[in-house]
Parts: structure tokens; C-alpha cells; sequence
């Protein structure tokens, strides 16, 4: 917290790519989570509803969720998190962490794990198992 964000560009579920140097001028929320992790897929509803709301607001805010992907499944991890979007009616843009090297820099160490970034690319916030009501609450969305 405090520091400059660790840039990254990840490939996206979409097949578009992100990558952190092109989302500043803007906060962002930046959600690591992986599909084994039930807190983190029961969240994701919600997740999706606040980053509409935050998209929206006169200052917006950005939200993307980073999914932790073993490379072994990848196929049918990928598979089961489209279902997933289908099924629930999401629009959260997925980036793949194929590496772990994204999570590895911003020192995830347990899921799900929120860090919140502001316009000028410094970490301000990181919070492990943040639910959605309490970061719409921190983001003054609540």
C-alpha cells in the first residue's frame, strides 16, 4: 500500500488483452480469485453489479477480476468460467493469470484478494476475502 502498482498486461476471456498502464487516470479495483475458490465464485454476482454501478458514477471506476489459472486444466477451467458468465449473466472482464506471475507480484497469498489502485497507478487499498458490500462501502458506492 502506498507504492506504485506492479504494471501487468494479461490476456482476457474475451481474447482482448489489459494491461494496467492503459486503465490509469482512472481507480481501479482489481479482484485475483480462481474458480476452486467458493467465496470468490459466490461473490461474483455482486462484484458484477457494483462494477456496473461503478462504471456509471460521474467519476468512474474500473473492475477486473484476475483469474488464477492452472495451466494443466486450462481448457475446461476456461470452459467452466464461461459457463459460469452464461449462466449468471456476468460482464466482469476475466483476465488469466496462466502463471501465477501477476499474482506473485502484487503478493497474493490467499483468495479471493481485492487491491484497489488509484488514478495515478499507487496502491491504496488490499484486503483479503473483501466482500462486495463492504468495497462499495470503502469506495463510497454503498
Amino acid at each position: 500500500v502506498g507504492a506504485p502498482a506492479p504494471d501487468f498486461t494479461l490476456g482476457a476471456l474475451d481474447g482482448s488483452t489489459r494491461s494496467l498502464v492503459n486503465a490509469s487516470g482512472s481507480p481501479l479495483v482489481i479482484d485475483f480469485w480462481a474458480l476452486w475458490c467458493g467465496p470468490c465464485v459466490q461473490a461474483m454476482p455482486r462484484l458484477d453489479a457494483l462494477a456496473k454501478r461503478m462504471a456509471a458514477a460521474t467519476k468512474p471506476i474500473g473492475l477486473w477480476t484476475v483469474a488464477l489459472v492452472e495451466t494443466r486444466d486450462e481448457a475446461t477451467i476456461l470452459e467452466r468460467i464461461r459457463d459460469m458468465w452464461t449462466v449468471k449473466g456476468l460482464a466482469l472482464p476475466v483476465l488469466i493469470d496462466r502463471d501465477g506471475r501477476v499474482s506473485e507480484r502484487y503478493g497474493i497469498k490467499a483468495l479471493p484478494t481485492t487491491v484497489v489502485v488509484d488514478e495515478r497507478g499507487v496502491v491504496r487499498f488490499i484486503e483479503v476475502g473483501l466482500n462486495p458490500d463492504k468495497l462499495a462501502k470503502l469506495i463510497n458506492f454503498g
